[in-house]
């Protein structure tokens, strides 16, 4: 088993509705650089699977702050691609909010995974 430092970096995607954007980000409660941290440290895969590069995550902050519809928009090999999928669906978001009103928005995760 070989070692991985995991770098995230979010894209945000999001519509602009009536010419108004979104008055408020959403935010990941805890940080990502305190998530990431975490997970680099104890994230191992086998030998077999050569990762230099990156996985991108699809997914929706609900307006409760939840992950969902969270799907792989370019993957990079199974177990990496696995990896990615469960750090997005286990991330707590306070929403977004346009008008003083929690709303949905869509997000991009970028996951690169070195070598370490």
């Amino acid at each position: 088993m070989r070692k991985f430092i995991i770098i995230p970096f979010l894209i945000t995607i999001t519509s602009c509705q009536g010419g108004l954007a979104q008055e408020k980000n959403a935010k990941l409660i805890g940080g990502y650089d305190n998530l990431f941290k975490s997970i680099s440290r104890e994230t191992f895969l086998p030998k077999n699977c050569d990762v230099d590069g990156r996985v991108f995550v699809r997914f929706t902050i609900s307006e409760d702050g939840s992950t969902n519809d969270v799907s792989l928009a370019k993957g990079l090999c199974p177990e990496a691609d696995s990896i990615a999928l469960v750090i997005v669906k286990r991330l707590k978001y306070s929403p977004s909010e346009k008008g003083g009103k929690a709303i949905a928005i869509k997000q991009l995760l970028r996951v690169p995974f070195k070598k370490e």
